[in-house]
């Protein structure tokens, strides 16, 4: 829901415990090709860089992933951050920085294309079945 509806700090939290918890019970590797097959190694290094300089989670409980934190501008980190912080958790914030597809196209289509793009393109899919299917009872 990170690219659709929004997260809040709670989530971001939540990561941070996750790592913690699974240092050392998980092969590296093995994560780094999940998320290569997913296409969110770009996404989970900004959430990497989100965890260290936010919650001050330390490195040595995030995995490696053979692409450096230090490669995601401080640009991008502040933006998701005041993203987050300002549309509140899973977006239903009081006031919304950026509402639906296209404020978060270039931003979320920069760090995991893929997954935007498929989530939304179901998303529209599964509307447009049930309006179908909707119409036809």
């Amino acid at each position: 829901h990170a690219m659709t509806t929004g997260v809040g700090l709670r989530h971001i939290c939540d990561m941070a415990v996750a790592y913690k918890f699974y240092n050392g019970l998980c092969m590296s590797s093995e994560y780094r090709e999940v998320l290569k097959k997913n296409g969110l190694i770009r996404w989970t290094a900004l959430l990497h860089r989100v965890l260290q300089t936010v919650v001050g989670i330390p490195e040595e409980y995030l995995p490696e992933l053979g692409v450096s934190t230090t490669a995601i501008p401080d640009r991008d980190v502040k933006w998701f951050v005041d993203t987050m912080l300002s549309d509140g958790n899973f977006g239903f914030g009081k006031r919304r920085r950026f509402s639906g597809v296209p404020g978060k196209l270039l931003f979320y289509g920069r760090y995991a294309p893929a997954a935007f793009f498929v989530r939304w393109l179901r998303l529209i899919c599964g509307r447009m079945r049930r309006t179908v299917t909707s119409d036809n009872v």
